[in-house]
């Protein structure tokens, strides 16, 4: 296809358009609409824009294609409520220091914003912490208190355009739950999760095929996390699978094991990958991640042999901070540094560029696809269906963390609504910009604008998205 052509196939109803242009200065730009789904590339690399959907269908009568949203029929119309055209500076936040501390000093100190008490009927532009935190005790994942309670009984829909809800809803039933994170990856690759009882013979069957394989049994409980060790186990035999009357009361999640890549010498450690993710709107959906990664590294050396369970237990904990294992590990790299940046990472470990740009192509797509599979149930969300009805807007800041195989591909841990807000050295330093740029991004720095205008506002104001 030559420089500026376009080509249009249909398929099942939807138009498929593959645009191409020149490079501009050191950006070569490519646009792939495919099934509605938006991408951005810039040289060899993924960048920016995870997704952006709508539906486009063909006009029987007319050569141009109809773009249509991805909106719910039975919203009312937005035309007829009017935007507050002065800056928004009113925050109320829901404070918790270890979730959201790094973005409310940045909305303070470098925005403006001045705090409120939307409880006692103050005015508000933003609010900012999550539904979880916005009640009388914390983690009130229900809203059956406090501002939740509020929030909900005057209804979503009656929010004004201007204001900003953080975070977007319906994480929780979706890609940020463990057993239905499962569901999704088995959507990408059948082959990646298998939730006990319900796959027990599909599993079994599988480790029957492969005798020589190592499994990664977790229980599936709030508490337990596949990558620091707390509910999980490897295991090699059908045989050390929970027996059936334990599978009547608690449900487990198998995952095949996968090595992880090491580095030489003194970065012969586990370690994964993080990138920091955002959603801006919900219908219709865009999703971004940042374009500065950073890994924690583990305290433990890993040996092939190590010398003890609780050692091995260590060296599979990618959470350098974990201090029983820090006190009993070596010094990490780069003068006792836990943290580094993905970029620093691939030069110290000699990690060649090829498979450094083979896992951050795949990790892209997996969130892409993770996204694009969560929709539906996050535009049907009550709360997300009455912040669009209103023509107001929300956000989230999430943490997608990956592991990486020792031929680069990505295996993905978890996704995490609201990651740690205070991270320290050199993660700290990427979260803040992160938080910056896409404060800046959706417009807190500006006036408000309506929500037809906001995608292309957010385009020109990406920076690290």
């Amino acid at each position: 296809m030559s420089r500026g052509d376009s080509n249009s196939i249909p398929k099942h109803g939807v138009e498929v358009r593959f645009w191409k242009r020149a490079a501009l200065g050191t950006w070569a730009v490519f646009a792939v609409f495919m099934s509605g789904v938006i991408f951005i590339k810039t040289n060899d690399e993924m960048f920016g824009l995870l997704l952006q959907v709508s539906i486009v269908t063909k006009e029987p009568t007319s050569k141009k294609a109809k773009v249509t949203n991805l909106s719910l029929p039975s919203q009312p119309a937005q035309a007829n409520r009017t935007i507050q055209r002065k800056r928004r500076t009113k925050l109320h936040v829901c404070y918790e220091p270890s979730r959201n501390q790094h973005g409310y000093d940045i909305l303070k100190d470098e925005f403006g914003f001045v705090d409120v008490d939307a409880y006692v009927g103050d005015e508000w532009d933003v609010i900012f912490g999550g539904y979880p935190y916005c009640g009388f005790f914390k983690n009130d994942y229900k809203m059956e208190s406090g501002l939740n309670q509020v929030l909900l009984n005057e209804g979503f829909g009656t929010l004004q355009p201007h204001q900003v809800y953080h975070p977007c809803m319906g994480c929780t039933a979706t890609y940020c739950n463990k057993e239905q994170l499962c569901r999704l990856q088995r959507q990408i690759n059948p082959e990646s999760c298998y939730l006990l009882p319900e796959d027990r013979k599909v599993l079994v069957k599988k480790m029957k095929q492969q005798p020589n394989a190592t499994w990664v049994l977790k229980h599936d409980s709030s508490v337990s996390s596949v990558h620091s060790g707390k509910g999980v186990q490897l295991i090699e035999s059908v045989w050390e699978l929970p027996p059936k009357l334990e599978l009547e009361t608690d449900r487990y999640l198998v995952q095949p094991f996968i090595e992880s890549y090491l580095g030489p010498g003194d970065w012969r450690r586990k370690t994964e990958v993080r990138y920091y993710v955002a959603i801006t709107s919900i219908t219709p959906l865009r999703a971004y991640y940042f374009n500065d990664q950073w890994m924690p590294l583990s305290s433990t050396l890993w040996l092939d042999h190590p010398p003890s369970e609780f050692y091995k237990r260590c060296q599979q904990d990618s959470h350098a901070y974990n201090a029983k294992c820090a006190r009993g590990g070596t010094t990490t790299p780069v003068d006792g540094e836990k943290r580094v940046r993905f970029s620093d990472y691939q030069a110290a470990t000699g990690m060649p560029m090829k498979l450094a740009k083979s896992f951050q192509k795949q990790a892209i797509h997996t969130m892409k696809k993770i996204f694009e599979l969560s929709h539906d149930v996050m535009r049907n969300h009550t709360i997300n269906q009455g912040i669009t009805s209103s023509g107001a807007s929300c956000f989230s800041f999430m943490r997608a963390d990956f592991g990486i195989s020792p031929e680069g591909n990505p295996f993905l841990y978890e996704i995490n609504e609201l990651p740690y807000g205070k991270e320290p050295s050199i993660a700290g330093e990427i979260q803040m910009q992160a938080y910056r740029d896409l404060f800046h991004m959706i417009g807190l720095a500006d006036r408000p604008l309506p929500a037809q205008d906001r995608a292309a506002y957010e385009a020109k104001h990406r920076r690290g998205w």
